[in-house]
């Protein structure tokens, strides 16, 4: 009966997940606008590959997902966490706006205040539709404090993807909550 129960779940939980999260994918067709949050390092570690971070940020980001109607964040994750740009992306003007504050992001000192960032995002966030939240970073050490520190269960739910000097992860803030709810509307329907 346990046995029953635990796969009825799994099924539940990759159902919720896959139907969720496909309208993101489906960039023609989708919608649901998204809500985006990106947070950029902030230490010195950033200024070498700044070019190389904003040229992927841009083709990745700017040019393949993002659509009229989705809304953009932008942190800058220096000694302390700081939004540098927000606003609903209506055309073009805006994701060139979102390049412009990339190209001039302030780089300076060790630290990167990512958990701050986090913390401020998962609070931001309408809990409605999609939110996809992307951290750059540039600089380990800066890094570190968020994956050992209070704000690492943050971070739970992410995926890493390394380029050569810095590192791009997808983190699916409050999705635990997301996951509970659908699984409990579903198995309230059986």
């Amino acid at each position: 009966m346990k046995t029953n129960s635990t796969a009825r779940l799994l099924c539940g939980l990759a159902l919720a997940l896959f139907s969720g999260f496909s309208p993101l994918y489906g960039a023609d067709g989708r919608n649901v606008n998204i809500e985006v949050n990106l947070i950029v390092d902030g230490s010195a570690a950033l200024t070498g590959v700044l070019s190389e971070v904003t040229g992927w940020i841009s083709g990745s980001l700017l040019d393949q997902r993002l659509q009229a109607g989705d809304r953009i964040t932008v942190w800058s994750a220096g000694g302390t966490a700081e939004i540098v740009y927000s606003d609903t992306i209506k055309g073009g003007a805006e994701k060139e706006a979102v390049r412009k504050i990339l190209q001039s992001l302030p780089a300076k000192g060790d630290a990167a205040d990512f958990t701050g960032a986090l913390r401020s995002a998962a609070s931001r966030s309408s809990g409605q539709g999609i939110t996809y939240t992307l951290l750059v970073s540039a600089s380990a050490a800066a890094f570190s404090p968020a994956l050992t520190g209070p704000g690492a269960s943050l971070l739970r739910f992410s995926r890493i993807e390394e380029f050569r000097g810095w590192r791009a992860m997808v983190i699916a803030l409050n999705i635990d909550s997301r996951v509970r709810q659908a699984a409990a509307a579903y198995f309230a329907g059986t």
